[in-house]
């Protein structure tokens, strides 16, 4: 038999502290929480999160407009265009209804189809030369439907050559790799061909993957191209 035990004796007293316990590596809980701490702890980041914004996006439109400005002076003391472009884009709708009034020609590097345009009245010297690339599932003339490329060339005081060159696939993914160094040499010599091009002022510029391309192309090939532009790209990898 097991002796009950005797509930009448009683449990030692624990000793008395005169400081609460402390727990230092606990964090205090949502129910430890004041409301009113917390609120204002949480509202001050995102407000001075918006207030640097809103200072970045000042900054940002002032240095843009008086970049555009400049530019748009610059372009009016070397007679970029031939007539004064407006303040307002109302210009673009009237020069993109204009007709073609140069010469469109196809021409083969290596195989592939390459449209050279030379705008109407172009000086039998060299002309610069800009080289458009399409992106994916796109084609030479439709990106030069696009960009109206050949259009601004007519625009242009001293004219240029309007240059797009076909992916090995036409409407194809991808240019591929960056490494056809011969081809994209080829393409200006095979141009100079059809008008004398000025080789320090062969530009580059794409769209999408063709935009891509431009820059590594520019990148890589600093000696054929001197400057690009791209819409819709970013670097890295290949093309």
């Amino acid at each position: 038999m097991v002796a009950a035990a005797d509930s009448s004796k009683k449990s030692p007293a624990m000793p008395a502290y005169s400081e609460p316990l402390k727990a230092p590596l606990l964090k205090q809980t949502a129910l430890d929480k004041d409301p009113a701490t917390d609120q204002a702890t949480t509202r001050w980041p995102w407000r001075i999160g918006l207030l640097l914004a809103v200072l970045l996006g000042i900054v940002i439109g002032a240095g843009g407009a008086v970049a555009t400005s400049h530019l748009r002076g610059r372009a009016a003391r070397s007679g970029l265009w031939r007539w004064p472009v407006p303040q307002d884009a109302t210009w673009i709708p009237q020069m993109v209804s204009l007709p073609r009034q140069g010469e469109r020609k196809q021409i083969k590097v290596d195989g592939r189809s390459v449209w050279v345009y030379t705008p109407a009245g172009a000086a039998a010297g060299p002309l610069p030369a800009v080289v458009v690339l399409h992106g994916s599932y796109d084609t030479a003339l439709g990106i030069a439907g696009t960009s109206q490329f050949e259009r601004v060339a007519d625009w242009s005081a001293t004219g240029f050559l309007a240059v797009f060159p076909e992916m090995k696939k036409a409407g194809g993914v991808s240019w591929g790799e960056h490494s056809e160094d011969a081809f994209w040499r080829s393409v200006i010599d095979k141009v100079h061909e059809v008008h004398p091009v000025d080789r320090r002022q062969v530009f580059v510029a794409g769209h999408s993957n063709g935009g891509t391309m431009a820059l590594l192309l520019q990148n890589n090939m600093p000696d054929v191209f001197c400057a690009a532009g791209v819409v819709e790209a970013g670097g890295g990898g290949a093309a």
